[in-house]
């Protein structure tokens, strides 16, 4: 995987003609414990998404709306924030009562974040 991600920074650089933030994970960012919850978090969030958005830098995903779902959103983004620093996240509770994550970064971070997710490219 990590090789994956250094490949799409490198893919990203050259296409763009510019000097990106590195996509690159830190693996080192978690202790065995937190990246055990990290997945589990991930893993129950892949698997209550109602609907998935492609933005133009990344994704958004609707979640149900519950309290205790959405405090578990926010403990992976807080995880996944640790090990994946060239990413941007918002949580979002929103008026109409839909929540929302936004995952979204720099050139390549879309596409680390379909691997990571497990979402199809278009």
């Amino acid at each position: 995987m990590i090789e994956f991600l250094f490949a799409l920074a490198t893919l990203a650089s050259v296409n763009s003609g510019t000097t990106p933030a590195p996509i690159a994970c830190q693996p080192k960012a978690l202790d065995p414990a937190q990246r055990k919850r990290q997945q589990a978090l991930l893993r129950t969030l892949q698997g209550r998404v109602q609907e998935t958005k492609e933005l133009p830098d990344g994704y958004a995903f609707r979640l149900p709306t519950d309290p205790a779902l959405f405090q578990e959103g926010a403990e992976w983004v807080s995880l996944e924030r640790r090990c994946c620093p060239f990413l941007a996240f918002a949580l979002e509770w929103r008026e109409d009562d839909t929540v929302w994550v936004r995952a979204t970064g720099g050139p390549g971070a879309k596409a680390a974040l379909a691997a990571e997710m497990g979402i199809k490219a278009r």
